[in-house]
Formats: structure tokens, sequence, C-alpha cells
């Protein structure tokens, strides 16, 4: 099998870590160390969710779903607080990554992971494949296609005796080959079946799903998600269950949940999707996700609890401990923590902010101080997008913009943002204009189209470049241009936003230029 050769990058702006680190303090993002032996969650903040958390010796490994459409982040600690990122498995398949399962068995890495797509009448169809490397930090092998259809977030195990399985949601399991990468023989179905929370719980489905495996003093444990992710704040969760066979039968903790969220006034809504795991100090620890109701436009973010073990056998929250306390930090190295969101362009190496579809990566040439766009499609939403996942609630970006030929491009804050395109503006019908007065123009966008806007406020834009500037302020969203990058001027329309989200985006024929992009937290 042929290996996609993707080395380390050494920041996410091909700086040494020194500087990246540095620059990441300067935008501005959480930091979840305090600094005095005291952590905060969010662990990572952004919308990274669904961890899944492996340890080698001192070092622990992470990767996370949907986070990148391209690709997985391979993040490294030695705390379990700070992390940064070290490397990128790319997916080969367009889509995006569920639920990843990371494994290392023998020396040897595993990642396996559902990547949905679409089908011709809109509906979505659902494959299972695996990756391996030598090296966490790759290269990683192309996709191999477990031959798993229709069932999602794969979870895997190993015995002490070397066999191997791979859990999916809906209680199947499948045995898998020595090596890992194939299945052997049909879906045993009916393995474990999943904790019956209380009737009266507010939850969106059943949703039996994430299995995450360990193996503890002779017990085989399977922590589980349940509730569904976009329903109530207390839908979601994680249970366990536990059994001496690694194909059941499975019995419920008699202190589920292990993570949920109880009540709508808690600061963290929709807390599930646990991966158990041990420090090499021997506590041990779980890691989850969860929404903040106070920016919910930041998504599910990682969070970290301490974990304790029953006299019976079983794994429960240190009590008192909760997810929006300031908690004991884990003992460990600090590798340092962060991921630049801001991008020179100065080399042509992607660093790990950036997410976009694989097939227009054959659009995109950086490098020398310049993202250059090749553009495609006739409007926004069939253009090409480049998106980052903020991690502050309010935020703002910038960059300078050229257009060459008939193509428009811009920034935007969720749904609303500022773009620059050649030909007439999109005036109100009341005022009129000579289209010789205006070769390029501003244009406004919300949800997707492009927004009518005031003659008056075109004026001092005829150029066809200038520099973009979009602020989020809890939502509250305002845009900015400027000549030279230092005086700014303000338009005249606001939105407000709640989506989330930073997009660069491209369309029509010709080419957009973007350059010095810079992001900067306001909170």
């Amino acid at each position: 099998m042929g290996l996609l050769l993707l080395g380390v990058a050494t920041s996410a702006c091909g700086r040494s870590d020194l500087p990246r680190l540095e620059q990441f303090a300067r935008e501005g993002t959480h930091r979840a160390d305090r600094g005095n032996g005291l952590y905060r969650n969010p662990i990572i903040a952004g919308d990274l969710a669904d961890p899944s958390v492996i340890r080698e010796g001192e070092d622990f490994y992470m990767i996370h779903g949907k986070g990148l459409r391209h690709a997985i982040i391979v993040w490294h600690s030695r705390d379990l607080v700070n992390w940064q990122p070290i490397g990128k498995v790319p997916l080969g398949v367009d889509g995006g990554a569920w639920a990843p399962d990371l494994a290392l068995v023998d020396g040897r890495y595993y990642i396996y992971v559902t990547i949905p797509s679409l089908r011709p009448d809109g509906s979505r169809a659902f494959k299972n494949w695996a990756y391996w490397a030598e090296e966490i930090t790759g290269p990683w092998s192309e996709p191999i296609d477990l031959e798993i259809d229709g069932l999602i977030d794969p979870g895997h195990l190993v015995t002490p005796e070397g066999k191997r399985y791979l859990f999916m949601e809906k209680t199947a399991v499948y045995q898998l080959a020595p090596d890992g990468l194939s299945t052997v023989g049909p879906a045993i179905q009916d393995v474990y079946d999943g904790w019956e929370y209380p009737e009266e719980w507010d939850v969106e489905c059943w949703c039996l799903e994430s299995p995450k495996l360990l193996h503890r003093d002779g017990y085989y444990y399977v922590v589980s998600a349940l509730g569904g992710t976009k329903g109530p704040a207390t839908a979601h969760m994680a249970a366990v269950e536990r059994s001496r066979d690694p194909l059941g039968p499975y019995v419920d903790s008699p202190y589920n949940p292990l993570i949920h969220t109880f009540s709508i006034d808690e600061q963290w809504w929709a807390q599930g999707h646990a991966t158990l795991v041990e420090h090499h100090d021997g506590t041990w620890w779980a890691m989850f996700h969860g929404i903040d109701h106070t920016r919910k436009n930041l998504g599910r973010q990682t969070l970290l609890l301490p974990v304790d073990w029953t006299d019976d056998g079983w794994p429960v929250i240190q009590a008192g401990a909760r997810a929006g306390d300031l908690l004991a930090k884990p003992s460990g190295e600090n590798v340092g923590h962060g991921l630049v969101r801001s991008d020179d362009f100065s080399d042509r190496e992607w660093g790990y902010q950036w997410a976009f579809e694989e097939a227009h990566r054959k659009h995109l040439t950086r490098g020398a101080g310049a993202l250059r766009i090749r553009t495609m499609g006739d409007s926004r939403t069939s253009g090409i997008e480049l998106n980052i996942r903020p991690g502050n609630h309010s935020f703002e970006i910038r960059a300078e913009i050229e257009i060459m030929g008939d193509a428009q491009g811009g920034l935007m804050a969720g749904q609303s943002g500022v773009g620059l395109a050649k030909g007439p503006p999109n005036l109100h019908p009341a005022e009129s204009f000579d289209p010789a007065e205006f070769p390029w123009t501003p244009t406004y966008w919300q949800n997707g189209s492009s927004v009518r806007v005031r003659r008056k406020e075109m004026d001092g834009w005829p150029q066809n470049s200038m520099h973009l500037r979009v602020v989020n302020h809890r939502s509250h969203v305002s845009i900015w241009g400027s000549e030279d990058g230092e005086n700014w001027k303000k338009f005249a329309r606001s939105f407000y936003d709640e989506s989330g989200g930073v997009r660069l985006f491209a369309f029509g024929e010709g080419e957009v230029i973007f350059r010095d992009f810079r992001y900067r937290g306001l909170e």
C-alpha cells in the first residue's frame, strides 16, 4: 500500500516552535493552564469535538473529529492540559472525519474513522476507513477501506492476547485481522447495549454511539455516548459498561452517567463523548467535549476532568469536580500550547488552522507572502472557501486582498462579512451611479448573499486591492476597509451572526490574492 508523505510542519506558519507559541499568546486565545498549578476548561478552545487520547510512556497524543475537512490534526502533550499540534493525517477522502479513534498496537499507530459522503439524492452515506503509521508524526498510509458501511464512530479494542475488535454504534462489533486493516467475518450484533437513562430526561434521541474501549484489571470497559449531540442542553452524556469477555455480556455501571449536563443552569451544555486515559503518574482522567452556553459559537470544545475508581472497579468523575471549576492540573512537562490562526503565507506548507475541500487544493497556491486562489463557481457558495475555527467568542480578522480579472473574494465571520469585486456595486435602486467610477467595489455579505450598499460608501475605493477587517464582538459583526492597513473606515452596515467560524472566500473568473491574514481574540 502506498504512503502519503506528509512530514511535520515546524509551525502553523513555517516558523520554529518558540515564535509560534509567542504568536499564539499574542492572538489572545484561551489557555487552560493558569500557571499556578491549576487549570480551567476548555483544554483546547474552539470547535474540536470527539477527542480520542492515547498515552505512550510520558507522552499523550490526541485527535478529534470534524476539525479539518481534508486532514486530522495530531496533538501532543505531557500533562494533558498543554497541547501542541505536531502533524496532520491527510484523509485522501472528502467529507471530514467523524469521531476518529486513535490506537497504538505493537509500536504502530492506527486511526479508525467514519467519513460521510453525499449520495446523488442528497442523503448521507457512511464509510469507515483505517490509517496507520510507524511514527505518530507520519508519514501516514493512504486510506484503507474497511468495507464497513452504514455505521459510524469506530472504537478500537485489543485484548491482552492480541485479538483486535472494532466496536461501532448501535451495538455492532467487527473482529479485525491481526494487522488491524481488514475485518474477519460479518458483524457480531448486540455485543453491548448502552445504558438505559431515566425516561424523564430531556434528550434528542437514543443515539448509542462513539464507543471508547479500555482493558483494566481483567475487565473490558465500553464508554459510550448517548442522548444525541444536537438536542437540549441535557441531552448528551457518556455512560460505562463492562464485561470479563470482549464480546460480552456487558453490564451497566451503577454510577452512570460518567459525564452529563444535568441542568441548563450549568456553564457547559451537551457534555459527553468521553475517552478515559491513565496518566503516567497513575491518576486517571476523562477527556470529552461540551458547549459553553455563553459562547455557543465556539461549538463543542475539549474538556478534561479527573477520574477516580470505586472500590468495586467503576470509573467516576472525582467528587466535586465540574467542568466549569478551577481544578488542580495534572503533573507532567509543559510542552507549550496553542494553534496559531494567523498566517503570513511565507511558505508553501499549510498550517494546522486551515480547512478546505481536498478537491480545491489544486486551485490554491501559497508562498512568498501570498495565498493565490484560482477561482471557480459563479456564487460564494459554489466557489472556494478556506475555513478556520475561532478560539474566541469575540475576535477580529483582517487581510489584504487583491482581485484579478472578474473574480470576487473576501472575509467572513460566520455568514456575515465583506468582499471586493470587479464591476458595479449592488446599490440601492434609488441611487444612481456611473459604472466607470467603480471598477472595483466592496460588497457586504450575509447568509451567502450580497447585500445592497449605499453609494457614499463606494467613495474612496476605486482600486482592485484593499485591506479588509471583520470584527465579531459577541456575535455582533462590523466590517471595515482601509487603503493602507492602518487607517480604517467603518462601513455603515453591521450584522448579528451566531453561526461562528471564519471564512476566506473566492469565486468568479480570475484570481483572488490574500496577504497577511491576521486573527486576534478580543476577550
